[in-house]
């Protein structure tokens, strides 16, 4: 299957943007009447034949209804500090995209080592992430934003993951089912004890991921994996 994103579908004809008409037409090769398939990213891929109609530009003839509809099981945002290496953090957005993460907020923590994002770069692996996997819900991308202004902003039922002492259940128990939720990971330094201390005063709940000690998109993507399964169970 040959999957394009298309952020605005328009019925019968859709335009595809540029950078994924460029990709059919010289990557792939494809011809006029190929079939093909488009979706938005919010849970619908559409089958369609090719077209070409000027050495830049292509579209598709779209089928009336969608060929596969996808729903959200859970609802998770992902509060995730992104690390001085850039490509365990991008792994990290690809895999989060793969599985269904549903937002993806960059924090800025007191111990963070990273001061430049490449927003665009980020959507880019998130967008091939979207593609070869077939999952046509996209997650949010958030701007990268300090811990403390997101602590303020934020009104979900939300998780914090840190490594200080304390009496801290599971992820899997403290999770209740039918919740729309957030898990914040800290970076490789962890959060600081202030904005631990931030965090409770906010009522998030203090939790374990387990005995191991993991690195931040390891963690990262284990309390995602935990909380679809989590708020997914029948």
């Amino acid at each position: 299957m040959t999957l394009f994103f298309v952020p605005q579908i328009t019925h019968p004809l859709t335009e595809l943007p540029e950078e994924e008409a460029h990709h059919a037409m010289r990557v792939l090769r494809l011809k006029n009447g190929q079939a093909v398939w488009v979706t938005d990213g919010k849970g619908k891929i559409f089958q369609g034949q090719f077209e070409a109609f000027s050495n830049r530009n292509a579209r598709v003839l779209l089928a009336e209804e969608p060929a596969k509809v996808v729903e959200r099981k859970a609802n998770i945002t992902m509060a995730v500090a992104p690390l001085k290496s850039n490509d365990r953090f991008e792994w990290f957005l690809e895999k989060a995209t793969e599985l269904g993460a549903t937002r993806i907020v960059p924090i800025i923590s007191e111990h963070g080592e990273r001061s430049k994002f490449n927003m665009e770069r980020w959507h880019r692996v998130m967008l091939a992430a979207l593609k070869q996997s077939l999952n046509p819900l996209m997650p949010q991308l958030d701007a990268p934003i300090k811990f403390a202004d997101f602590l303020k902003a934020n009104t979900l039922t939300s998780y914090i993951a840190h490594c200080e002492e304390g009496e801290k259940p599971l992820l899997a128990q403290a999770i209740k089912k039918g919740e729309d939720i957030c898990i914040c990971i800290g970076p490789e330094g962890d959060f600081s004890s202030s904005e631990i201390k931030q965090a409770l005063e906010k009522k998030y709940q203090p939790v374990s991921l387990g005995e191991l000690r993991l690195r931040t998109e390891t963690a990262a993507l284990t309390a995602l994996i935990t909380g679809l399964n989590s708020l997914s169970v029948e």
